[in-house]
């Protein structure tokens, strides 16, 4: 996700023409790239060994095979403990049922959190006028909408187990729009009103997710 997010940071650097924008970006997207690869990213990545079905042929090597018609058969032991497998698999699925039902409500928080994303990317033409600082309030919100939707994304997919690095950055996203609402310049109020209240529905939502146990 780190990645993703520098590269969306590199993104607004093209469109906005700044290198301070893009330097960071694709810092960030290094250091994402590279601590995904230290946790392990490629360890579900197989290869496969040269083949010698042509060095067998050549040796001569022969491998017993299974007559047709044969049948592999099994004693009462066998069949005792299939059954008891089986009921012990009923068991762990009717247990894991039951703790699914009772998760983390990720799938709300996702919807929750997209919506914000599409209501400040559409609010890009409406409550952020040309010129500064209207622009440069629009930037930002921009770089929060990327995240937002990532986020949320993440949470749409994640059933209910909670990714608590898409919750993190859910909460540092909307801090940032709280703190730009509050701190920086708007040529209007309703665009400060508007990155507070979205600010403040993505830091409930971040951090009432991480507040969750596992």
């Amino acid at each position: 996700m780190a990645s993703l997010v520098g590269l969306g940071a590199v993104s607004v650097g093209v469109v906005v023409l700044s290198w301070s924008w893009s330097i960071v970006g694709a810092s960030v997207a290094v250091a994402g790239a590279l601590l995904a690869w230290w946790a392990g990213v490629l360890r579900d990545v197989h290869g496969t060994g040269p083949l010698d079905e042509l060095g067998e042929v050549l040796r001569g090597t022969v491998r017993e095979g299974v007559a047709p018609g044969d049948t592999v058969r099994i004693g009462p032991e066998a069949r005792e403990r299939v059954v008891e497998v089986e009921a012990r698999r009923r068991r762990l699925e009717a247990d894991a049922g039951r703790r699914t039902s009772s998760g983390a409500p990720t799938g709300p928080a996702g919807v929750l959190l997209v919506l914000v994303a599409v209501f400040l990317l559409v609010a890009q033409w409406g409550l952020y006028p040309l010129g500064r600082p209207g622009q440069d309030n629009a930037v930002r919100a921009l770089v929060a909408v990327v995240v937002l939707g990532i986020a949320g994304g993440r949470l749409l997919t994640a059933g209910a187990r909670v990714p608590r690095i898409a919750a993190a950055f859910a909460l540092l996203a909307g801090l940032g729009l709280v703190l730009n609402a509050t701190l920086a310049d708007h040529a209007r109020a309703a665009t400060a009103v508007a990155e507070a209240v979205c600010g403040a529905v993505s830091c409930l939502t971040g951090a009432g997710l991480l507040r969750r146990r596992r």
